[in-house]
């Protein structure tokens, strides 16, 4: 009898040591299903639907599912790995591209989240007409204008300020024609630039004294926005005979050459960008900008298309480095173009130091930073960052982004396995930091430079003031969760939250403001935070850029959430829905 007792206690040892062992089941996998709609509710058969993960550079495991509605409009996708932040789009030929949740035109939509064995159902993507607008482009004598840029602008901000930015661009065929697609309902305003064909001649030779060409027009005969006519775009309408006819006006050619203080790059690119515009790099600046390559031995150039205006004109290097391109940003010098060509100019090069600095990660191992079998290529973290892609299997990068001009990175590096990195050539001016290409779970800090703060303040290099730049990482970041607070039963889904720091961070990349949208059940999350104070708020309808203003933000500290984060703390926080008509109201505040 007591041999059978433990004969039998044998077998049940052995059986649950077998369970034990036996590996761990992987999650359920999720499920949507759902239906698209127009906009007036009826269904839209064959919509091509697509389920994609966040936009993560060099990550073949990235989410990107779809499926095809069938007559009756309604979708569903199966086996879905379960996740944060998946965005559910439709396309349907006739139709504006659509997106779950989205609030405005230019939003994202509301990310989905779905948990363990999730299944989502009835989830609604509606779908409205397409507008369009069509026309032609001619000259002054009327001939048509081929290849044409005729971009399709409309009211917003970038980079904190309020400007016409762009919705789409088209090009015109070879009887001048054009026809611009996929617009929502909305105001619109349509300019013509004949900068590519002036590219396209700049190879020829440039008469002395300037020369008469077409110039940026806006719709349907202005020099400029201000004179420009909007264009109301409704659902479904195609709004024909937008014609363009180029004004005429008077081109110069600055000539000189760059002075490389006595190197000997591969080639320096120089870009005049009009001064008034140099700061936001909008499309319009960007169309009104001329660019000259210059090689060795003498490094002379011609600026050609210049309309009258005072430019700044900037130098970039461009070096072969281990076999790779290497550019790099550098000085602007100001240039006046009045009523004659420019001779003899000398376009000094800020010759550039060298920054070098340590990272270091308070209380753990640098090792852990770096992925196994990253790449390094220190440019490309920099400018996925910039464009706010995530990043996998990349070395961490170290990067500083001027504050004016177009946002190239000026000088960027990766972060070597014993904490190490070097920047070459850094030339004078004002800096944002930037450390990209950081694994989740890990936050900048404190960065001090020649011994001054720069994280907050920004970096602000002299000429021949190089130094050493002190990085401090932690592996213990703070995050909130939180959700929207309202009298009403509405859906929460597809909401604008914005989140900032009490005082201004100049000298980050992103000041400080961070944003999210909120998922199908009014959540939002915010990752990575530094302690601090923060404040929070929701949109009913605000301009993703017009909220990452400090002095919009400034209006609303009263009614925000206050949220204090210590180091690897959490915080909730229920969040108040501002107003459209408040944050209207707000936004006719600013200068």
């Amino acid at each position: 009898m007591i041999r059978t007792v433990l004969i039998t206690a044998m077998l049940v040892s052995i059986a649950t040591a077998q369970q034990t062992n036996q590996p761990a089941e992987p999650p359920k996998k999720a499920r949507i299903s759902g239906s698209v709609v127009s906009s007036k509710g009826a269904p839209i058969p064959r919509a091509q639907v697509r389920l994609n993960g966040p936009p993560v550079l060099n990550d073949p495991s990235a989410v990107n599912m779809s499926a095809t509605a069938d007559d009756a409009g309604k979708f569903v996708i199966e086996n879905i790995e379960p996740g944060r932040n998946y965005q559910l789009t439709a396309q349907r030929p006739g139709f504006v591209a659509a997106r779950y949740g989205a609030r405005t035109a230019t939003a994202p939509g509301s990310p989905l989240t779905l948990d363990a064995g999730a299944d989502l159902k009835s989830l609604i993507i509606t779908m409205t007409p397409q507008g369009v607008i069509s026309g032609r482009v001619t000259d002054q004598t009327g001939d048509p204008v081929q290849g044409a840029i005729v971009a399709v602008l409309r009211r917003g901000y970038q980079r904190g300020v309020r400007q016409l930015v762009n919705a789409t661009t088209a090009q015109s065929n070879d009887q001048g024609e054009f026809r611009v697609a996929n617009l929502s309902p909305g105001r619109y305003y349509v300019m013509a630039s004949d900068r590519r064909l002036l590219d396209a001649l700049s190879g020829a030779p440039t008469p002395e004294g300037g020369r008469t060409g077409n110039i940026a027009t806006y719709y349907p005969n202005a020099p400029d926005a201000q004179a420009a006519a909007p264009l109301d775009v409704a659902a479904g309408v195609e709004l024909r005979s937008i014609d363009i006819r180029f004004l005429n006006g008077r081109m110069f050619t600055a000539r000189g050459k760059v002075d490389t203080a006595g190197l000997s790059p591969t080639s320096v690119i120089l870009t005049a960008m009009p001064k008034d515009s140099a700061s936001n790099g909008s499309l319009i600046a960007q169309l009104s900008q001329s660019t000259a390559q210059t090689r060795p031995p003498d490094y002379t150039f011609e600026l050609r298309n210049l309309a009258p205006g005072t430019y700044l004109v900037q130098t970039r290097t461009q070096n072969l480095v281990n076999g790779v391109q290497s550019l790099r940003a550098g000085n602007f010098v100001e240039m006046n173009v009045t009523d004659a060509d420019l001779k003899g100019l000398v376009i000094p090069m800020a010759a550039g130091t060298p920054i070098k600095g340590t990272v270091t990660l308070e209380g753990g191992d640098l090792k852990t930073l770096f992925p196994a079998n990253s790449q390094n290529n220190a440019a490309t973290a920099i400018a996925a960052a910039n464009a706010g892609i995530l990043v996998s299997g990349l070395r961490p990068a170290i990067g500083l982004t001027q504050v004016i001009g177009l946002p190239t990175p000026a000088a960027s590096g990766p972060i070597e396995e014993n904490g190490t990195f070097t920047l070459d050539g850094v030339a004078p001016g004002k800096y944002q930091l930037n450390v990209a290409a950081l694994p989740q779970g890990f936050f900048v800090k404190a960065a001090r430079f020649a011994g001054r703060e720069v994280l907050h303040a920004g970096l602000e290099l002299g000429a021949g003031g190089g130094g050493d730049l002190a990085i401090v990482l932690s592996n213990k970041p703070g995050e909130i969760d939180g959700a929207i607070v309202t009298d009403s039963n509405e859906s929460h889904a597809g909401y604008l939250v914005t989140l900032w720091t009490k005082n201004p961070e100049p000298g980050s990349a992103n000041g400080g403001v961070r944003t999210a949208y909120t998922d199908q059940n009014g959540g939002f999350q915010f990752r990575n935070l530094p302690p601090g104070e923060y404040f929070t708020v929701a949109w009913e309808e605000a301009d993703a850029q017009l909220v990452l203003s400090r002095d919009f933000l400034a209006q609303f500290s009263g009614e925000a959430s206050s949220v204090t984060i210590s180091e690897g703390g959490q915080g909730s926080a229920q969040v108040k829905l501002i107003s459209g008509e408040k944050s209207r109201a707000a936004e006719a505040k600013l200068p």
